[in-house]
C-alpha cells in the first residue's frame, strides 16, 4: 500500500521528537565534559523549530504568546541598548546570543509530554550524578580525574574532566529535580542516595557558594511548598552530612569557616574589590547598564575611580590594579550592571510570567523549580548573568521545573 503524505509526516514528526528527547538524555549524560552542551542546545533548537513548522503548531506559539511577547521587547531593548552603550557588538552578540537557551526549555517541555519520557530523563539524571561521584571521589583521593588530568582548580577543587563546568557550582542544577523525584520514583532510596551524593561531591569539591545558594533557593520554595516537611528533612540530612565530613576533614570545616566574616575582601576571593567598581558602573549607568559582557572592558575606568592606593591595601586591592576580572561575581549585580534597570525588570518579570504559568501551581514543578531559583539566587556571588554558560544553566533548569508539570500522578495533589 502506497504511504499517503499525511503518514509520512507523523513519521517524520516521531522521529523528530524521538531526536530531541535523545539528544537531551546525551547532553544530561556528557553534561560535566566541557561545554559539549552547545552543540547539543544548537540541534534540540533547530529540529524543535523544524518540528512546529512540520506541524503548523500554531496552539502551541499562541499559548505561550504572552511570553514570547516579552522575550521580542526584551530583544528589541538590547539592540536599542547596543546604540548607547560603548562597546556595542560585543552587548549585542551576548545579550542575542541568549535566544539559543531560551528557545530550548521550549522544546524539552514540548516533547517530554509523557511519564515514562519524564522517568526516563529523570533516572538519566541519576545515572549522571552517579557517575560524577565516582569520578570525583577518585579525583580527591588521587589528585586526577579519569583521564589523568590533575586536579588544579585552585588547587584543592574537583575538576570533573574540565574545568567547566566546575563541579560544585553545576551540582545544584540538578538538585530540584532529584527532590521531585521522590514523588515519582517507585524506589525511594534511589533519590535519596542521589541527593547524598549530590551535597557530599558539592561539599568536598571546595566550593563553598554553591550549597549556601542550594539552600536559600529551597528556603523560597518551602514558603510555598506543601512539602515543606520534606524539604526539612532534606536540609536536616544535609547538615548531618556535613557534619560529618567537617569532623573527618578539619580543612574542609575551615574552608566554610570564611561564612563568619563573608564580605571581608581576603574571605570572598575579592569581590568585595570587584564590587565597589560594579557599584560605581551602576551609580553612571543606571536605567541601561554597560552593556553585556562589557564589564571586563570597563572595570579599570570604573576601578581607579574608587581605588586608593594609600587606603586600599589589601592583597586584592593590589590584584586588581592590574588584572581584570572577567564579571562581576555577583547576579544581582550583574543584572543592573549588563542590562541597567529597565532591560532587569523586562528579564526578571518574563521569567515570572513562566514561573506562573508553568511552575507555581504544579506542586512537582515547584519541587523541581530549586534549581532554577538557585540560578537566579539574588545572593549568588559567584556567577554573572553574561555568561553564556550560566545562561544555560538558568534555562534548562527552567526547563525541568516546566517539564515536571507535565508528570501526571495521583500521588501529589497539584
Amino acid at each position: 500500500m502506497t504511504e499517503t503524505i499525511e503518514q509520512r509526516e507523523n513519521t517524520l514528526e516521531i522521529k523528530l521528537e524521538k531526536a530531541i528527547e535523545f539528544l537531551t538524555y546525551g547532553m544530561v549524560l556528557l553534561f560535566y565534559t566541557g561545554r559539549l552542551f552547545e552543540p547539543f542546545v544548537f540541534l534540540i533548537d533547530g529540529i524543535f523549530l523544524f518540528l512546529l513548522y512540520v506541524r503548523r503548531d500554531r496552539a502551541f506559539i499562541k499559548d505561550n504568546r504572552q511570553v514570547l511577547v516579552w522575550f521580542s521587547i526584551l530583544f528589541g531593548y538590547f539592540i536599542v541598548q547596543s546604540f548607547f552603550v560603548e562597546f556595542s557588538m560585543v552587548a549585542l552578540q551576548n545579550a542575542l546570543g541568549m535566544i539559543r537557551f531560551i528557545i530550548l526549555p521550549f522544546a524539552l517541555y514540548y516533547v517530554f509530554n509523557t511519564n515514562q519520557k519524564i522517568l526516563k530523563l529523570i533516572y538519566t539524571i541519576f545515572i549522571s550524578v552517579s557517575l560524577l561521584m565516582a569520578d570525583s571521589i577518585y579525583q580527591y583521593f588521587n589528585g586526577n580525574d579519569i583521564f589523568g588530568h590533575p586536579v588544579e582548580v585552585l588547587k584543592h577543587r574537583l575538576t570533573a574532566w574540565s574545568s567547566t563546568p566546575k563541579v560544585g557550582e553545576s551540582l545544584g542544577l540538578f538538585v530540584g529535580m532529584v527532590v521531585a523525584s521522590f514523588f515519582v520514583v517507585k524506589q525511594k532510596y534511589i533519590p535519596i542516595l542521589v541527593l547524598l551524593m549530590l551535597f557530599t561531591v558539592m561539599l568536598i569539591s571546595g566550593n563553598r557558594g554553591p550549597i549556601v545558594y542550594v539552600f536559600g533557593a529551597m528556603g523560597i520554595v518551602m514558603l510555598f511548598s506543601r512539602y515543606r516537611i520534606h524539604l526539612i528533612s532534606v536540609v536536616s540530612v544535609v547538615f548531618v552530612v556535613a557534619a560529618t565530613l567537617f569532623i573527618v576533614s578539619p580543612n574542609l570545616f575551615k574552608e566554610f569557616q570564611v561564612y563568619k566574616n563573608p564580605f571581608v575582601s581576603k574571605n570572598n576571593s575579592g569581590r568585595t574589590t570587584i564590587y565597589k567598581a560594579g557599584v560605581a558602573m551602576i551609580k553612571e549607568h543606571p536605567l541601561i547598564g554597560v552593556g553585556s559582557k562589557n564589564f571586563r572592558y570597563e572595570f579599570w575606568e570604573y576601578y581607579q575611580k574608587v581605588y586608593d592606593p594609600k587606603r586600599d591595601t589589601g592583597e586584592w586591592d593590589k590584584i586588581y590594579a592590574t588584572l581584570v576580572p572577567l564579571h562581576v561575581h555577583s547576579m544581582f549585580l550583574s543584572l543592573l550592571i549588563n542590562w541597567g534597570l529597565i532591560g532587569s525588570i523586562i528579564f526578571l518579570y518574563t521569567l515570572y510570567l513562566l514561573y506562573k504559568k508553568y511552575i507555581f501551581h504544579h506542586e512537582l514543578a515547584l519541587l523541581a523549580s530549586i534549581s532554577f531559583i538557585y540560578t537566579v539566587f539574588p545572593l549568588n556571588f559567584g556567577k554573572s548573568i553574561a555568561q553564556s554558560q550560566w545562561q544555560f544553566f538558568i534555562f534548562l533548569t527552567l526547563a525541568f521545573a516546566m517539564i515536571m508539570s507535565r508528570y501526571k500522578t495521583r500521588g501529589v495533589q497539584q
